[in-house]
Parts: C-alpha cells; sequence; structure tokens
C-alpha cells in the first residue's frame, strides 16, 4: 500500500520493525527510571492487586521528592499479570523481585504504601522468600530465610541456616509496611459508618429506603431509553457510585441533592418510587 503525504511517498512499518521499536522504546524508558531510581536517596513505592476480565494484574509505582524544586516524582515500574491465588508468599516474592530489578534497596527504599487487604499484611509480617547471596567469589548460593510472626509473642523469629551480612543480600527484604490513607478513610466511609447505621432501627429503615430508590434510579441509567430520559429531564449525565471509590458515594449524593426539583420530575417519567422531601433533609 503506497501513502503519500506532501507529495512523498512514505512506508508503513511492518509488524516486526513496530515490536522492536516499541520494545526498544521500553527499554530505554526503564533504563532511564532506573538511572534516575539510582541517583535519589530516598524513594516510596506503592503496589496493589486488581482484577479485569477475570485476570489478575499487580502495579507497582515509584515516587520520590526531587530535591531542587520539591516537585513530586512518580512512575510506574511494574504492571504484572498476577496468575494463580494472590497469597502472602506470593505477593512478597514478586513485589521483591520488582524492586531488585530497579536495584532499589532498603537503605533507600523508606516505606511501601498497599490497601488493607488481608494479604499484603501479611506478607509484610510473614513473609517467606529465597535470597541471593553473592560470595566473595563471585558464585551465587541460595539461602532459606524464613520470618515467622508470632502473634502471642508480637516477636519475629528468623531460621536460616547460616547468618548473613546484611550488606551481602542482593535482594532487599521488604521495607515498612505503610497502609494506604485513601483506603483507611474507604473504610470508615464504609463498613463502619454502615455499622453505626445498623445499630439504630430507625435510621437503618430511614437509609435502607433511600438506598433502595437511588440504586433503582442509578441502575436504570444502563437502559439505552431512561439514559436519554434521564439526560433530558436532568440536563447532565447521573453519576454512579464505584465500589473501590469511596467518595464516589458521597459525589453521587452530592450531585442528586443539586438536582433536587429536577428528580422528582424524572421520577414520574420513570414510573420509580420517588425521593420524598423528607428525604432530603
Amino acid at each position: 500500500m503506497n501513502i503519500h503525504k506532501d507529495g512523498k511517498q512514505l512506508h508503513h512499518l511492518c509488524t516486526r520493525t513496530l515490536v522492536r521499536k516499541i520494545e526498544q522504546s521500553y527499554n530505554n524508558k526503564m533504563s532511564n527510571i532506573k538511572d534516575e531510581i539510582s541517583k535519589v536517596n530516598y524513594i516510596c513505592t506503592t503496589a496493589d492487586i486488581w482484577t479485569s476480565h477475570s485476570r489478575r494484574f499487580m502495579g507497582v509505582t515509584v515516587h520520590w521528592i526531587d530535591e531542587k524544586s520539591l516537585k513530586r516524582i512518580s512512575y510506574a515500574i511494574a504492571c504484572r499479570r498476577f496468575s494463580g491465588s494472590h497469597t502472602h508468599d506470593r505477593i512478597a516474592n514478586i513485589l521483591n523481585e520488582i524492586h531488585l530489578k530497579y536495584e532499589i534497596t532498603r537503605e533507600k527504599l523508606i516505606a511501601t504504601v498497599t490497601d488493607n487487604g488481608s494479604n499484603f499484611v501479611k506478607a509484610f509480617k510473614r513473609t517467606y522468600i529465597i535470597f541471593i547471596i553473592q560470595t566473595a567469589n563471585s558464585n551465587f548460593n541460595f539461602l532459606d530465610y524464613i520470618e515467622t510472626y508470632d502473634e502471642q509473642d508480637n516477636q519475629l523469629e528468623r531460621e536460616s541456616t547460616e547468618i548473613i551480612p546484611f550488606q551481602e543480600i542482593v535482594s532487599p527484604l521488604l521495607p515498612t509496611y505503610q497502609r494506604c490513607a485513601s483506603h483507611t478513610l474507604h473504610l470508615v466511609a464504609t463498613s463502619d459508618i454502615l455499622r453505626g447505621i445498623q445499630s439504630s432501627e430507625n435510621i437503618k429503615l430511614m437509609y435502607n429506603d433511600i438506598m433502595q430508590k437511588c440504586s433503582t434510579l442509578w441502575k436504570s441509567a444502563r437502559s439505552p431509553k431512561k439514559y436519554e430520559i434521564i439526560v433530558g429531564t436532568l440536563k447532565e449525565a447521573l453519576k454512579r457510585p464505584v465500589v473501590t471509590r469511596w467518595n464516589s458515594l458521597f459525589d453521587c449524593f452530592k450531585q442528586l441533592i443539586t438536582l433536587k426539583q429536577k428528580l422528582l420530575i424524572l421520577f414520574g417519567k420513570l414510573d420509580m418510587s420517588s425521593l420524598t422531601t423528607n428525604d432530603f433533609m
């Protein structure tokens, strides 16, 4: 196929060349990130696991503050397919491999931020990692290094075949664990508050009634026909809550409050149980 622009013939790339250029660009970018990390004294990483289209992935990002501009520098350094069960030991191994790939040492790494998931919490408390030990003659030996967390004594018991100086460990230990503040707020704004609502029968009935009406409205937006009615009446699309974003429910309620008068008309058009004036109080 001939492609011309400004009177000149352009040559399109074949699949093999395109793949090679993408891989080259990726390797150059990762090399530059690795070089930047080597020049930084203190960094922080984040880790998360999610599922998309029945496939699980693990993502890791790295962050630090530029000493001159005092601006935060951030990079995504990994997005790996996470097949099988996401147990604490596999999480620890993969996270450790990623840190090793970018030569992120324990001294440099201040903390790793994750959510409050039990698998992440356990990965930092009870870790089974095989460390690579480099001896003076450049031969590599493998040492099983096991840390078990004793919840009763609240102590770490280490079992190893020999004592190895930390400087000789190529692969760093997992760093200090920092729970994500946003996810913690998510738990407070959902689980904790919901328990408070459930403790009062009157508030519980009112909450369930309002949530039922709102949920029906949000679900109706999935229908193309009803979506047109919603946008035509409200002059804007309805926001819908997302389970993984604690503030999304707040944003949805905030929008409904601003559309109070139009909503009363909309419920009539959709032939749904309407929110009452008392529901907005």
